[in-house]
């Protein structure tokens, strides 16, 4: 028993790095509508995430609500893991935004933390809502939706094959453009009109590493 939790020990770090993680924006990033909005992560090293989605997203961590698949990505692509792309119009405008990632090869689902989304004049309103995180931390949010209705579109599929899924939740902090990198951007931006802080980044395989680390290190005492 001692000998096998060893082993499986010794793999956790290899299956932390199996996905891309989320990097950018953090708690602290403020984006206005119309500027870019910038999105970056560490590329995934397996060739799972060939096709990658990032959504915006919003809402509780138990309630997230899909707004519109802003890009689709290769995460395999180690000289291309930033996005940008113009800043959708929402409202409200504040710290209750995040990005969810995930794609059709792989049943994980990675997260950046909340973010803000300000008015073309940086105006903003406090979350409204909040939470109590599994770590026992205060999340703060809210529902946030797109001025234009009509930018949302349905969420994409994600993968349900493979051993196990890794769920992170996140943390509580005109003309068509094209992106600044390589991939398909789903996003337009419109005219501006006036739209928790968290605890810090979320790094998802982080997380789920040091979740089996527990659980690895509670199996050497059974």
């Amino acid at each position: 028993m001692l000998v096998s939790a060893l082993a499986a020990l010794l793999v956790v770090p290899f299956l932390a790095k199996a996905d891309p993680t989320p990097l950018e924006p953090s708690s602290s990033s403020v984006f206005n509508e119309g500027g870019n909005c910038t999105i970056l992560w560490t590329p995934d090293a397996t060739g799972v995430w060939k096709t990658m989605n990032i959504e915006l997203m919003t809402g509780s961590n138990l309630n997230q609500i899909h707004l519109r698949t802003v890009a689709t990505v290769d995460g395999t692509d180690s000289t291309n893991h930033s996005f940008s792309y113009p800043c959708l119009s929402v409202t409200p405008n504040g710290p209750i935004y995040f990005y969810k990632f995930s794609s059709p090869d792989s049943p994980n689902i990675l997260f950046t933390t909340r973010f803000t989304i300000a008015d073309a004049q940086s105006n903003t309103v406090a979350p409204t809502q909040s939470e109590t995180a599994a770590g026992g931390g205060l999340v703060l949010w809210g529902v946030g939706a797109l001025e234009d209705p009509s930018q949302g579109d349905q969420p994409p599929v994600v993968g349900t094959s493979g051993a196990s899924s890794a769920t992170s939740a996140p943390a509580s902090s005109n003309t068509s453009r094209s992106s600044t990198r390589t991939g398909t951007s789903t996003a337009t931006s419109t005219s501006a009109t006036s739209s928790p802080n968290g605890a810090g980044q979320v790094l998802p395989m982080g997380t789920v590493a040091l979740g089996a680390f527990g659980a690895l290190m509670g199996s050497l005492f059974l």
